[in-house]
């Protein structure tokens, strides 16, 4: 499989199904769905671009 190595915070215009995405932390690809629903209807809109970014979460070291 071919990646594009994606920048932390980079915003990337995926295809809307079977989008492949591999983790930086498990190492394992996931596949990826995406649809623009009219939150009145909930009907899925067909035409709109998404566009999305993804990044690790930081975490919050707790206090003593």
């Amino acid at each position: 499989m071919k990646f594009h190595d994606v920048k932390e915070n980079e915003w990337i215009w995926p295809k809307m199904g079977g989008y492949l995405l591999k983790c930086c932390d498990c190492g394992l690809v996931h596949e990826m769905d995406f649809a623009v629903v009219d939150p009145e209807t909930d009907a899925v809109l067909n035409g709109p671009v998404v566009i999305f970014r993804a990044r690790r979460a930081k975490s919050k070291k707790k206090k003593k």
